[in-house]
C-alpha cells in the first residue's frame, strides 16, 4: 500500500505537467496570440495596439523555448528574451505553480475574483444534486441487491450505466 501511494505521488507532478502542456497547446498553438489579440481588439486595431496588447500580457515571447528569437515591434523596438526559458509556456507554468491565475484577456478582471464569484452559485447547484444522487443511487443499489440475478437486476444495471453516462449539468 505504501509503495502504491509513493508511486501515485511520484506520478502526480508528471500528470499535472502533461495536463498543463496539453491545455497550453490547445490554447496557444491552435490559436496564435496574434489572432487572439485581433479577435479581442477588433478589426480596426493598429499593429502598435496589437503589439502593446501582446506585450502587456507577455504573449510577445516565444511559445516554448527561446533560441535567440527576437520579435520586432511596429515602432522598431525589438523584444529580446532573457534566457532559454523566458517563454510564454514557462512563464504561465511559473504563475500556476504559485497559484497566480492572472487576469482575463477579454475583461481585464482578476481570474481569482471571477472564480470566487462563480463558486457560490455553482456549489448551490452541485452539492444538493450530489447529495440527492448519492441517496438515489444507494437506494437503487440496495433494491437491486434484493432482486439479484433477475431481469430487473440486469435492467437496473443498464439504467444505472445509462444515467452515469449523462453529464450532471443536464440533470440540473
Amino acid at each position: 500500500m505504501l509503495s502504491y501511494l509513493l508511486r501515485r505521488l511520484l506520478y502526480a507532478p508528471l500528470i499535472i505537467f502533461g495536463v498543463m502542456l496539453i491545455t497550453f497547446v490547445i490554447f496557444f498553438v491552435v490559436q496564435k496570440p496574434e489572432t487572439m489579440a485581433r479577435n479581442i481588439l477588433g478589426k480596426r486595431a493598429t499593429p502598435q495596439t496589437t503589439y502593446d496588447w501582446l506585450h502587456t500580457r507577455g504573449y510577445d515571447k516565444p511559445l516554448f523555448f527561446n533560441v535567440g528569437q527576437k520579435r520586432e515591434a511596429p515602432d522598431g523596438h525589438g523584444y529580446a528574451s532573457e534566457g532559454m526559458f523566458d517563454t510564454i509556456f514557462f512563464n504561465q507554468l511559473g504563475k500556476l505553480a504559485t497559484f497566480d491565475l492572472g487576469v482575463s484577456d477579454v475583461t481585464g478582471r482578476e481570474l481569482k475574483q471571477v472564480f470566487k464569484e462563480g463558486a457560490v452559485p455553482s456549489l448551490l447547484l452541485t452539492v444538493p444534486a450530489y447529495i440527492a444522487g448519492f441517496f438515489f443511487a444507494t437506494g437503487l443499489a440496495l433494491f437491486l441487491v434484493f432482486v439479484r440475478n433477475s431481469a430487473l437486476d440486469t435492467g437496473g444495471v443498464f439504467l444505472c450505466v445509462a444515467l452515469m453516462s449523462i453529464p450532471s449539468m443536464v440533470y440540473i
